[in-house]
């Protein structure tokens, strides 16, 4: 029981820092506009900004969520080898 606990919980770290880290990456590739600070809750600029992404940056970002999602389960169920957890973490995710 504790080592399913275990698992999950790695497979939901690993899902949650690869999110993060490919998601810093989307900036380099598709930079903002000049004079547009992304760091800034602009929420006026980023409603101008969106609409306007190359389709690209949107796939992307689905990109991410995939490649993230399949590592935490794959992380999840090497370490228990049970099917059931890798769902477990994933609808904890989806949540």
């Amino acid at each position: 029981m504790i080592k399913q606990i275990v698992s999950i919980l790695a497979g939901l770290s690993v899902t949650i820092a690869l999110i993060l880290l490919l998601e810093k990456l989307i900036p380099l590739v598709y930079p903002a506009p000049m004079g547009m600070d992304l760091t800034k809750a602009d929420n006026e600029a980023l409603e101008l900004f969106i609409p306007f992404l190359p389709t690209g940056a949107l796939i992307f970002v689905l990109f991410n969520f995939a490649i993230a999602s399949f590592s935490g389960g794959m992380v999840t169920f090497l370490i228990t080898k049970e099917m059931l957890n890798p769902i477990i973490a994933g609808s904890i995710m989806t949540v």
